[in-house]
């Protein structure tokens, strides 16, 4: 027995010391939000801070870039080199050739040589790959607006699991500490019955475990409900007091959800048409590449100073052709890149099947049980009403003492019971409602 008190008090040590932490943290050193909370509300405020959704809209700006970057394959490249050297003949000769920064030019004994060249190079025809680029560069983009979707709906999601933990541990707490009454009632009436020797010790003693019990649970419920609001407090960067209440969730028709317009599904389509042109474009590696090079070249000399030789550019000429560039053998590295991506390509689709049995298996239990909501809320309220007709009557019969109170207390405490199963299936028929209206609001607009 001393052990277990030790143990009881320990456990409440800890509960009131997280109350008083939760407390500081919220009035040190701004003050903190009590009140009441409601979801549609309190959930615009974890999506504008979240930043999961921040890291999400930065990532659809950078794929925006690469959209750029590989339409620039379609202009030509225009690039500009100097440069400047010193050769010495060791033989002074009297002529031939010699070259500068990949040029040719005629040679007469040791000298500073300069070349400045313009050069443009652009391709004329590869089979497609650049659209491919294009094409895959904003199907990444598309992707990465679909990731963030889902992201959004990952928290919101997050936050009505968070939401309706609070709103069921609430509706705990408040029968659970009607109950603590109703029993601490109870016990104190045992004990003037012991004293009047018409309850045994034995009976009195199992009152005041029930007491015991019951104010252990109703400080473990607080403490729950502190750990909800500590995690709505990591994701608004908001501060919420222990004395905070949840709005109830509306009730909602049962929403239509299509699998595959959700965007976790339609991120992994996305993600698989990009991977087919991924292997398009490996495969045209196989092909000739078409390209167009030109250039004009400025060259000159000096004999004794690098300075006179680079303003002696006098000479100049004029280049231009046509490559045909054919990858003829590389080790089967391409054909082994292709292999790759056909193999990835296998891999996303495989992903898809796992994600749309997941998500089918959760939308069939959601829809089940939104189904019974008519039914349901029917029966929820004729048993709140037979509760409390029979909770009233009860009470009538202890006030004109026509029954034994601890007997009638006893049967309060299970009528308190009763009313709290029914609650916390209210709260699950709820909670599935507004996560079928979540999901079917991703799949068109993920701003509402």
């Amino acid at each position: 027995m001393f052990l277990c008190g030790n143990k009881v008090v320990a456990k409440r040590y800890h509960i009131w010391m997280r109350v008083l932490l939760l407390v500081l943290f919220c009035i040190i050193p701004r003050q903190g939000k009590a009140g009441t909370l409601e979801f549609n509300q309190l959930r615009r405020e974890i999506l504008a801070q979240a930043y999961d959704v921040k890291l999400a809209a930065k990532e659809i700006d950078i794929s925006q870039q690469r959209i750029r970057e590989a339409g620039a394959a379609y202009f030509p490249a225009l690039s500009f080199r100097y440069s400047n050297e010193w050769f010495k003949d060791f033989t002074e000769s009297s002529g031939g050739l010699d070259s500068v920064g990949g040029t040719v030019i005629s040679s007469s004994g040791s000298k500073w040589k300069n070349v400045a060249t313009l050069s443009l190079n652009y391709t004329l025809y590869d089979f497609g790959t650049r659209s491919l680029r294009v094409d895959s560069a904003k199907l990444e983009t598309e992707q990465t607006r679909r990731q963030k979707e889902q992201r959004e709906q990952d928290v919101s999601l997050q936050v009505l699991d968070l939401f309706a933990r609070g709103w069921r541990l609430q509706t705990q707490q408040n029968i659970q500490q009607q109950r603590l009454e109703l029993a601490e009632e109870r016990y104190a009436l045992g004990q003037r019955l012991y004293q009047a020797g018409t309850m045994d010790r034995i009976k009195v003693g199992e009152l005041a475990i029930d007491v015991a019990e019951t104010r252990l649970l109703v400080e473990q419920l607080q403490r729950q409900f502190v750990d909800v609001l500590w995690a709505l407090t990591e994701l608004s960067g908001h501060c919420y007091e222990p004395t905070t209440t949840f709005v109830p969730l509306g009730a909602s028709d049962a929403a239509s959800v299509t699998i595959a317009l959700l965007p976790e599904v339609q991120a992994l389509d996305l993600a698989i048409e990009t991977k087919q042109n991924e292997v398009d474009m490996a495969l045209r590696r196989f092909l000739p590449t078409l390209n167009l090079y030109s250039s004009y070249t400025f060259y000159g000399r000096d004999s004794s100073d690098w300075s006179q030789a680079f303003s002696d550019l006098d000479d100049t000429n004029f280049s231009c052709g046509i490559t045909l560039d054919v990858n003829l053998f590389n080790g089967f590295g391409d054909l082994a890149q292709f292999e790759r991506l056909k193999l990835e390509k296998e891999h996303l689709q495989l992903q898809r099947e796992k994600k749309v049995a997941e998500l089918t298996t959760r939308y069939q239990t959601l829809k089940y049980r939104a189904d019974q909501s008519p039914d349901k809320k029917q029966r929820w309220s004729h048993t709140r009403r037979t509760l409390e007709e029979q909770r009233d009557m009860m009470t009538r019969l202890s006030q004109q003492q026509l029954r034994d109170q601890v007997t009638q207390i006893g049967q309060q405490l299970d009528l308190l019971e009763q009313q709290l199963q029914v609650r916390l299936d209210e709260i699950e028929q709820m909670t599935a409602l507004n996560q079928l209206t979540l999901l079917s609001a991703y799949q068109f607009r993920p701003d509402f």
